[in-house]
């Protein structure tokens, strides 16, 4: 098959389609890839066209949005120790890491050409970033159509120092280090999480799912939450969170009234996640009762204050940024009218700093935007 591409200028490009990619496949773990570096993507385009003169062409107009421009709102990751965000570039399978500071572009990876492969797909669109707690290394999620790989940057240079392929049957991937970063949880939207070495992205346990939305370790590295999303039945789509043991695989319990987003407190006595028709749902981890309901707009983000009073969450549709008191449940404070496309507070929970969607950062200081209402 072909595809016809109309670009600036009236350019016309046809590119034969590696058929592959068109349709979902098994996920293959026993194999890591080293991708060589000096493999270009002016040698993948040319292994997909390098037939077109030799077989019938059938050409297909189409508008591949998983494959072309930019991403979305796609979130951005911090790391406060090291004084770094990470936000995808303006290419597609470009990411940046820029000074927290400053604001100044450190470096910039092309991942499209530095992951692809004779045989395989590359990172063709970024879904999620992730720092190690340390700051050292950047974990890249994303893929092509029914493809979802992660793979490991330095965080100082953008170097690739790993690519785990085939997570998952889905380019949307989710990501959450370990806290002592020795693991990579990887969760895939059209399948399971796995439990992946960060240093070297060999496999480790996978927690049974059919579909994640989002990951989360809790702070002590001995569960894992995620909200999970089975699309399988398109008229009967079920959402809910699921938690497990990190060690053992093990499904403790699952909150089915609990969808998308998921944070631990703190302390790892509660987990925060998207609520059923609600902003924020609060549940006892041990008993797994509702404790209580942030009521507003369903969450596409939630992230604990360091001391677990405070709660920020990010509305699914339009982006707002919301403050809560995560002990009553009031909320305290909208801020901003930008929408947000990913946010955190400070190690000492005094600054809520944000990611734009359309781009750039925004800090505010919690103790004039509360104004003394943070829960003391």
């Amino acid at each position: 098959m072909y595809i016809v591409l109309l670009g600036p200028g009236q350019q016309v490009t046809v590119i034969r389609l590696v058929t592959a990619w068109l349709h979902p496949r098994p996920a293959h773990h026993d194999t890591l890839t080293a991708v060589p570096a000096e493999v270009t993507l002016a040698k993948w385009r040319a292994a997909m066209i390098s037939s077109l003169t030799r077989l019938p062409t059938i050409l297909v107009l189409a508008a591949l949005a998983t494959v072309s421009g930019d991403a979305a709102a796609q979130p951005a990751a911090f790391s406060f120790s090291v004084d770094k965000v990470a936000v995808p570039g303006g290419d597609r399978a470009v990411v940046k890491v820029l000074s927290l500071g400053k604001e100044e572009v450190e470096w910039a990876q092309k991942l499209l050409p530095l992951t692809v492969g004779a045989k395989t797909t590359p990172i063709a669109e970024v879904s999620c970033l992730a720092f190690s707690p340390d700051g050292k290394v950047l974990a890249v999620g994303g893929g092509v159509l029914y493809h979802g790989h992660v793979a490991l940057l330095e965080a100082t240079t953008g170097k690739l120092l790993w690519v785990r392929r085939d997570i998952g049957p889905q380019q949307q991937v989710s990501l959450a280090f370990s806290p002592d970063g020795k693991n990579l949880c990887a969760g895939s939207l059209g399948g399971p999480a796995t439990l992946l070495n960060a240093a070297t992205g060999e496999l480790g346990r996978t927690l049974a799912a059919k579909g994640i939305e989002s990951v989360a370790f809790s702070p002590d590295g001995k569960l894992v939450a995620a909200g999970c999303r089975d699309a399988t039945d398109s008229d009967n789509i079920r959402a809910e969170v699921r938690l497990w043991e990190a060690g053992t695989g093990k499904l403790l319990r699952s909150f089915s009234r609990g969808h998308g987003a998921v944070a631990f407190s703190p302390g790892g006595k509660l987990l925060a996640t998207a609520g059923e028709g609600n902003a924020v749902s609060i549940w006892n981890i041990e008993t797994g009762q509702l404790k209580r309901t942030l009521k507003g707009k369903p969450a596409s983000l939630i992230a604990f204050s360091s001391d677990g009073k405070t709660l920020v969450s990010v509305e699914k549709l339009g982006g707002a940024l919301n403050l809560w008191d995560a002990r009553s449940g009031e909320r305290l404070r909208k801020l901003g009218n930008d929408a947000i496309g990913q946010a955190a507070f400070s190690p000492d929970g005094k600054t809520i700093v944000a990611w734009k969607s359309k781009g750039g950062l925004q800090r505010w200081e919690l103790a004039k935007v509360l104004g003394g209402k943070s829960g003391e």
